[in-house]
């Protein structure tokens, strides 16, 4: 997992199923499963932030003008949804 940082992407996805959640960390049989799945998680979060952390750095410094940055990176597109939503 240390080596492929798309792995990583893919697992912290996956478990953002709720039904993911709760097969692997709430309702499983195997007693260290969970643990063993949590570790999982908690390596591919740290793999990521590794990969990541120059963007998350920017992101944070530029919080003070949010709206743009958001703009910025995720297109024009954005906009319109928040208009649509209002």
């Amino acid at each position: 997992m240390e080596q492929n940082v798309g792995l990583c992407i893919f697992l912290i996805e996956a478990f953002t199923c709720q039904e993911m959640i709760k097969e692997f960390l709430v309702d499983c049989t195997v007693p260290d499963m969970s643990r063993f799945t949590a570790g999982l998680i908690g390596t591919a979060m740290q793999m990521v932030y590794k990969f990541e952390e120059q963007q998350i750095v920017s992101y944070l410094d530029n919080t003070n003008d949010f709206e743009q940055w958001i703009h910025q990176t995720q297109g024009s597109h954005i906009l319109n949804e928040r208009i649509r939503d209002s």
